[in-house]
Parts: C-alpha cells; structure tokens; sequence
C-alpha cells in the first residue's frame, strides 16, 4: 500500500511557520492580522515600550506585474495594508504611487511559486480603477474585500512602453 501524498507546504512570510496552500490566507489572518496595540507586549505593562523589529517580508512580498495579468484573470482577497513606492516608467521618468498587499482567497503561482499574499502595484489600469471607486466614495482600510478582474490588455501606443492591463475592482468591507 502507497503512503499517503503529502500535501504542498508553504513557510509564512512573518514567521516562518509552515502551512499548506489551503490553509496560508487564515494563519495570516489569526496570527499576524492584529492591529499593532492589540498585540500582545513583550515587556511588562507599566513600562513603556520603546524597542521594536520589523522584516523585509513584512513589506517585501510577490508582486502581481503587468505580465501576471491576461484577459479574465481573477483575484480576491483581504486588503492586508499598503505601502509608498517609487518606480520609474518606460520613459525613464520617476514615478510615485501606491502598492497594496493583499491576502488571497486562493493563491496564485508567481515565478513557479504558489502565493497567497501578494503586492498589487499601482498599474496605470489600478490607477484609474481606483480613481472611480474613489469618485464614488470609496478609501481602502485594511481588512476590506477586494476583487481584481483583467477586463482587456490594451496594446503599447509608443514604441518601448509595454502593453497595460484594464481592470474593474469592486471592494467590500464589513459593518460592525
């Protein structure tokens, strides 16, 4: 008799514990999802705290590029924060702008490996997603619901500049 197969495992990216693909996106979310004060301190309550450690993959996670995306490509998952970027375009010139981090409902596979929590980088299509869900009175706050669809690829104008992906986003969050 064979031995069972033994399930894929994935190591977390905060603290290196491993879980499978299925099961990544809830031990984010119940063990490193609380808002920092409501961690537990590690230095007695009377004394003040003015000590703290941070990673590189606290911030530092996959990125969902350009090329990730192709018509009818869907993401979905829990806004986990943000961070400020720069970057520069095609053009050489530098530019500014927001890149989310997300954690999956299921996970994707960038550069040959499995991921539940990504980076969406702030794509000229996100851009102007976000600037309608904005008109419309929307501000992202960690924990909300995101969905992520690839609508079209519009192909490069000028020579040089790559293709950009459109995208609509719908975003929910729940009331309390």
């Amino acid at each position: 008799m064979a031995a069972p197969e033994k399930a894929p495992t994935l190591r977390c990216t905060i603290c290196q514990a491993e879980v499978t693909p299925d099961t990544y996106a809830s031990h984010i979310q119940s063990k490193h999802s609380s808002p920092p004060e409501k961690q537990e301190q590690t230095v007695a309550s009377n004394e003040p705290q003015n000590q703290w450690t941070g990673s590189t993959d606290e911030i530092i996670v996959p990125t969902l590029s350009s090329e990730f995306w192709s018509v009818g490509t869907k993401i979905s998952g829990k806004l986990d924060g943000y961070r400020e970027t720069s970057f520069r375009d095609n053009s050489g010139a530098t530019r500014n702008g927001i890149a989310y981090r997300l954690i999956l409902d299921n996970s994707v596979t960038v550069n040959g490996e499995l991921e539940t929590v990504v980076e969406i980088p702030p794509l000229t299509g996100i851009i102007a997603a976000f600037k309608a869900l904005k008109l419309k009175g929307y501000s992202p706050e960690k924990g909300d619901s995101w969905s992520i669809k690839c609508t079209e690829i519009r192909k490069a104008k000028r020579q040089g500049f790559s293709d950009s992906p459109n995208f609509t986003v719908s975003a929910s969050r729940e009331k309390f």
